[in-house]
């Protein structure tokens, strides 16, 4: 009745008891039904070709609370879907998906003949939960999600037992080794694989005694039991389970075994077994709520993944090592698989494989295409191992990362054919050793030092580490030292060097995607990596990036700028995914451009980040030569919009035909630019103030005998800074010293008197005072601003990084400083105004600005602006309507008229568009509940002949660039089907 009155039940996106071995298969969906409790999923459609269902809601029932806290357990700790609705004999609790069961929960009567919904239901429709809008009712808790309180609670029991065992301060990695352990012990506990008896048997004869007390405790279903067994029992039993799988996890040397005291052992045991709980800054952290029986393998691997960079919070920096969440592995194969799909003849690689979250999702799709009849049992294990050993290739640098790898791909396994006892297992292999060795397949190695294999791969896949040698920015947004590299990177830099391939300051994402591109992937490799956005979007990238496009296929880029420190724990730098076929490019070809805002995506009142949604605009085709052209072509093709990109190329080719370029301008003043420079460099040491170093500090003028000749005119003051983060420019009149953060403008001829000596005061060639008046009025315009996200490769992205060359392109529509438009700008009632009117700018691009002054460019530095999800202004749905009317006109021709019409419906807005002839009356509609509505929705009925556009009806949907690629959608329909 529930799924029934919230509009699920028959939809094709609704998957419940009865039909989803038909229907799916999708392992998160099968084991919410199968194995967790769930009685139906309510899903919606990627939005992305081909796409793939993202669950949203579950629905289950429970008779009393243990089973409601059972289910909900269960659904926490697979950490895939932010909503539960549970019902109970009387009431249908709202549950937060992503929250422990101790999380309270929203109690709705529901009476068993209900006819229609509650109120705190409704949110909850099909209907409803597709689209944007609703989500502004939610809070995600995606810091309560099953791997963050894992990794926390993990984090926090090392340090506990650093303290209770001071002997063990500086052993992080070791009882990190201990934590993982005994945690995979009982995830294959919890699957019903290993058994007591079958442990037991397999301990040696002076062990078992001793071990059966350990055994006894973990295989309790009280969980007080008594801490009667010794730390080498449990190692004992590891050993056992070591021996079975092919490998440790973890290994412990003979000097750590014979260190290990038996209380650590408890400790560890007590609180991941038996729910002792930890405390933190007043929040309790603990393993109790977690089902390992049902914990995703995905979600295993990443835990490792981030615990295992714990041992070395400083190598985990300096190698790049950042945890992939989940969804956007499954985002990044599932772009892969678009470019080519995995198959059983496929060899898949990633040459940067960490704990093997890719390598995991990529098996698991492995596993679900070769489905024997009958579905997968254990007697195919030998087919399944065949699979994994021929498909699935990875290599680690680091030995305990690679060898969670292997154990995540065993788990993987295990899911498809390891619903029983080892014993059952064992017999199907007919090998004592039941899984495979996969130490060939997964290398512990630099992968670099690695040979092209004889076979070459056909696919290359992974989040490669992104550091720079240089000691440049990291994931951290935080500069660093420089760093010696191994012999192998510099051998592989330099062989890219002699072959004239380009690459940015060492950086390591760049070398693996040569790597991958010259060493691995075999001739029309599908090839996905998930890069630094400034590798193939900053202005210092152009070489990196256009080298790429001129030399590979560039089939998708994901340009997730905007979701930078939501996508990855603590990671400030904005990520790209960049997916790649390697053969030479050919004019024909197209790429397909996906960047979403926070505002577009399903992330709730925080906009946390659990999965890549799409409406059916959001992803934008380009011609690919274009990618290979100009300085900034990755990132006019990948940052902006259709409409921003015209009014980008139209006020570049009026600022190169007039010369109306602030290069321009200030070569015409005699004016100089450039940026400040380090103590080594101009000679002055930085002041300090609190602590911290003083950006600007001022100097007395016969100080200036002291600073470096190349700096001397430029700290002598009578200068300009423009702060690089693009803030407020600023004139000083007296000595100055500034770092690099600044560029700076001086008359030209100060730089080349003061080379000798400092220039004397009273002949310093002063600015007049109007002049720069007026000149800061310019440069700290809002159209300026609007310049700047047209030019500035990294402005959009993180508002910290205007370089010299992206403010010389600016245009600027005066001569000189002494232009008289200029100097009218002193008396101006609207600077803005007065500069557009010397541009003689025209209707559409005073349009573009002021939305952009008014909205948009709180978009920046991957903000949401406040009013992005309020429901659009009047003002601003007729601009959109005009813009798409113009587009359209000017797309079809005078000769067919386009007529609008704007209808409200719920939480959408339906834009119906006929072409020649006038609309029916009456409200068109047309069901999109299975796809999640971000900005809108493109569709077009051949046989009424009418288009229509299904938009959410918040504010950012409706831009004039959003009505540019509507406009262009629309066309795309109609053309194509006629």
């Amino acid at each position: 009745m529930l799924a029934r009155l919230l509009g699920y039940d028959g939809r094709t996106t609704y998957i419940d008891a009865r039909s989803f071995a038909d229907r799916t298969s999708n392992h998160i969906i099968r084991q919410a039904i199968s194995g967790i409790g769930a009685t139906g999923v309510f899903a919606l459609e990627d939005g992305f070709r081909p796409s793939s269902l993202k669950p949203i809601v579950y629905l289950a029932a429970a008779d009393d609370a243990a089973s409601l806290r059972a289910i909900r357990r269960n659904v926490w700790s697979q950490g895939a879907v932010p909503f539960l609705l549970v019902v109970t004999p009387d009431k249908v609790e709202i549950c937060n998906g992503f929250q422990p069961p101790s999380a309270s929960t929203i109690s709705v009567e529901f009476a068993d003949d209900a006819s229609a919904l509650p109120d705190a239901l409704v949110s909850f429709a099909a209907d409803r939960i597709s689209a944007s809008i609703t989500w502004s009712d939610f809070t995600i808790h995606r810091d309560a999600s099953i791997d963050n309180n894992l990794v926390n609670a993990i984090e926090l029991l090392n340090e506990h037992a650093r303290l209770e065992f001071p002997e063990f301060r500086n052993n992080r990695d070791l009882i990190n080794a201990l934590i993982g352990k005994f945690i995979y012990i009982y995830v294959l506990v919890d699957r019903g694989i290993l058994s007591m008896e079958w442990l037991s048997s397999r301990l040696p004869t002076r062990a078992r005694r001793a071990g059966q007390a350990f055994l006894q405790a973990v295989f309790a279903k009280d969980v007080q039991t008594a801490d009667n067994w010794s730390a080498p029992s449990a190692v004992a039993v590891f050993d056992v389970v070591d021996d079975a799988i092919n490998g440790s996890v973890f290994a412990l040397t003979a000097e750590q075994r014979a260190r290990i005291p038996d209380g650590l052992c408890h400790l560890i045991h007590r609180v991941v077994r038996r729910g002792e709980v930890l405390y933190k800054d007043g929040a309790q952290l603990g393993f109790f709520d977690v089902s390992f029986s049902v914990l995703r393998t995905e979600t295993i691997s990443a835990i490792y993944e981030r615990f295992v960079s714990i041992e070395d919070a400083a190598g985990k920096k300096d190698d790049g090592v950042f945890y992939t969440p989940p969804h956007l592995a499954d985002h990044v194969l599932d772009r892969l698989e678009a470019a080519s799909p995995i198959s059983a003849q496929s060899r898949l690689i990633d040459p940067a494989a960490g704990s093997g979250i890719f390598l995991v999702g990529a098996f698991r799709r492995l596993m679900e295409r070769n489905v024997p009849s009958g579905g997968w049992q254990p007697r195919h294990i030998g087919r399944a191992k065949s699979l994994l050993l021929k498909t699935i290739h990875g290599i680690e640098k680091h030995s305990q990362a690679a060898n969670v790898c292997r154990f995540s791909l065993y788990l993987t396994l295990l899911d498809y054919v390891g619903r029983a006892s080892i014993e059952k297992l064992i017999r199907a292999a007919g090998d004592a050793k039941f899984l495979p060795d996969l130490r060939k397949n997964i290398v512990s190695a630099d992968a670099f030092a690695s040979k092209a294999p004889a076979a070459k791969y056909t696919h290359v896949v992974g989040n490669p580490p992104w550091p720079m040698s240089t000691g440049q920015k990291d994931r951290t947004n935080q500069g660093g030292e420089r760093r010696a590299e191994s012999a192998e990177v510099l051998r592989f830099a330099d062989e890219l060097q002699k072959a004239k391939l380009a690459f940015g300051h060492n950086r390591l994402s760049d070398l693996f995607t040569w790597l991958a591109v010259r060493r691995l992937a075999a001739d029309g490799a599908a090839m996905a990596f998930v890069l630094p956005a400034k590798s193939v979007i900053g202005r210092n990238a152009s070489n990196f990036a256009h080298c790429l496009a001129s030399n590979v296929t560039i089939e998708w880029i994901g340009n997730l700028s905007h979701l930078r420190r939501k996508l990855f724990e603590g990671v400030e730098a904005p990520a790209c995914v960049v997916v790649a076929t390697n053969r030479m490019p050919s004019p024909s070809d197209r790429t397909a451009v996906y960047r979403p805002l926070l505002s577009s995506l399903p992330g709730g009142r925080r906009n946390e980040i659990w999965s890549l949604l799409a409406s059916s605009v959001d992803v934008q085709t380009i011609r690919s030569v274009d990618l290979q052209r100009g300085p900034s072509g990755w990132f006019v093709h990948s940052m902006l919009g259709e409409f921003d990109r015209r009014m980008h190329e139209s006020l570049k080719t009026w600022a190169t035909v007039k010369k109306r370029t602030l290069g321009d301008f200030l070569e015409r003043s005699g004016l100089l630019m450039s940026k400040g420079g380090s103590p080594a460099e101009t000679g002055v040491q930085r002041k300090a103030h609190n602590g911290k170093s003083v950006q600007l500090h001022f100097l007395e003028r016969d100080e200036l005998v002291g600073v470096s000749p190349d700096f001397r005119g430029w700290f002598s003051g009578n200068v300009i800074l423009i702060p690089r983060s693009f803030n407020e420019a600023a004139y000083y009149k007296g000595p100055v010293a500034y770092p690099s953060s600044f560029n700076a403008i001086i008359p030209a001829t100060q730089e080349r008197d003061s080379q000798q000596r400092p220039i004397e005061e009273e002949a310093m060639p002063y600015l007049s005072a109007q002049s720069v008046d007026c000149f800061l009025r310019y440069m700290n315009s809002s159209v300026l601003r609007y310049f700047a996200s047209l030019f500035g490769a990294s402005y959009l992205m993180d508002k910290a990084r205007f370089e010299k060359n992206d403010l010389q392109a600016l245009p600027c529509p005066f001569v000189d400083i002494n232009d008289v438009d200029l100097l009218a700008l002193e008396s101006s009632t609207s600077v803005d105004d007065s500069i557009l009117d010397a541009m003689k700018a025209g209707a559409d691009f005073r349009a573009a600005f002021r939305e952009f002054d008014d909205f948009r460019q709180h978009f920046a530095n991957a903000q949401v602006p406040p009013d992005s999800q309020r429901l659009v202004s009047e003002t601003a749905r007729e601009t959109y309507v005009a813009r798409l009317v113009a587009e359209l006109q000017a797309s079809f021709g005078l000769r067919h008229e386009v007529n609008v019409r704007v209808d409200n419906h719920d939480r959408r807005t339906f834009v119906s568009i006929a072409l020649g002839r006038k609309l029916s009356s009456g409200v068109s509609m047309v069901d999109v509940s299975g796809q999640f509505l971000g900005t809108s929705i493109v569709t077009y009925d051949s046989e009424s002949d009418v288009s229509l556009i299904v938009k959410s009806p918040t504010r950012h949907a409706w831009t004039i660039d959003q009505a540019v690629a509507d406009a262009m959608a629309v066309s795309r329909e109609i053309r194509s089907a006629r």
